[in-house]
C-alpha cells in the first residue's frame, strides 16, 4: 500500500458524482481538511477519493451533503 500523494474532492448540486461539475484536487497528501468558499445557497453534494504515490486511485467515498441557506 503506497502513500497518500493527493484527493481529489467532486462537489455540485447533483447528487449523482459523475455529474458534479466541481473538482478540487488537494496536492498535500497529508492534509486533513480544506475548505470550499463562495458555494451558493443550496444543497451541495460533496465526494472525495485517493491518490497514492503509485498513482492508484480509490473510489469515489459516500457522498455527503451540505445545505447553505443565507
Amino acid at each position: 500500500m503506497g502513500e497518500i500523494e493527493k484527493y481529489i474532492v467532486k462537489y455540485g448540486q447533483e447528487q449523482n458524482v459523475e455529474d458534479r461539475a466541481n473538482e478540487k484536487v488537494v496536492e498535500d497528501g497529508q492534509a486533513m481538511e480544506y475548505q470550499i468558499t463562495g458555494l451558493t445557497e443550496g444543497t451541495w453534494y460533496f465526494a472525495i477519493k485517493t491518490i497514492d504515490t503509485n498513482g492508484l486511485e480509490s473510489d469515489w467515498s459516500t457522498s455527503v451533503s451540505k445545505t447553505i441557506s443565507r
